[in-house]
């Protein structure tokens, strides 16, 4: 069986809120306070292709994706193309002195990030929107959301 580090509930934070920043010409973006906890807090990052934007999780958040994979009850081949997809395509990144984290380019390319970008949080994970392409994506599914969220108690 392979080992598991622990990681407390505590150390992972919630990412909630929706926060505009600009990403520099290196490809850094300054990620909330509440999000990062100390300088050298690792995260990981994928690109989400379809709808062009990236998903940053904290280790936390990966290690409870290995857990479901491991677990599933998946056969072999199919847990193995699973974990290749999840875990593949994910490059690690690092918080500096400022909160800031490089992210790679060939994924601000492939997303189209540049200038003005919305970070969102998702309780567990973030993502990193082209700021114009998120707004237009909340704009598309406000109507619908608001009334799903009435019909949920929310």
């Amino acid at each position: 069986m392979a080992h598991e580090p622990s990681v407390s509930a505590s150390a992972t934070p919630f990412f909630t809120g929706t926060y505009s920043r600009v990403l520099d010409a290196k490809n850094r973006v300054a990620i909330p306070a509440a999000w990062v906890g100390d300088e050298g807090q690792k995260f990981f990052v994928t690109p989400n292709v379809p709808e062009k934007f990236l998903t940053v999780r904290p280790y936390a958040e990966l290690q409870e994706a290995w857990r479901k994979i491991t677990q599933s009850g998946l056969p072999p081949a199919k847990q193995k193309a699973m974990e290749r997809f999840v875990f593949g395509g994910a490059k690690e990144v690092t918080a500096d002195k400022q909160g800031r984290i490089l992210l790679p380019p060939d994924y601000c390319q492939l997303i189209g990030l540049s200038g003005e970008v919305s970070l969102v949080g998702t309780m567990s994970r973030f993502e990193i929107w082209p700021k114009d392409r998120f707004d237009a994506k909340q704009a598309e599914t406000s109507e619908d959301i608001w009334k799903l969220a009435s019909e949920l108690g929310l």
